[in-house]
């Protein structure tokens, strides 16, 4: 379970819905329904978390280009390079 808010909530479930997702709540579903929901449902859910990891690489690619440009001694720092 993930905890959102109603904006973010909204879309997922959309995101859930494209990639084929049932999200009703039929009482009438076997397991291999219910399984091949939650298979899909968690595709959308690691599609949006790699675009957010693309996302945050970016930034951080940034950082290093202004930590460059300002000060390009701070590759040197005690555990700095691994």
């Amino acid at each position: 379970m993930v905890v959102r808010c109603r904006n973010c909530h909204a879309v997922d479930s959309e995101a859930q819905r494209d990639v084929g997702a049932d999200l009703t709540h039929r009482t009438d579903r076997t397991l291999l329904e219910v399984v091949e929901a939650g298979l899909r449902s968690l595709a959308a859910f690691f599609e949006a978390l790699a675009a957010h990891f693309c996302e945050w690489a970016g930034w951080l690619r940034a950082v290093i280009d202004a930590l460059d440009g300002w000060n390009p001694g701070w590759r040197q720092l005690p555990g700095v390079v691994i």
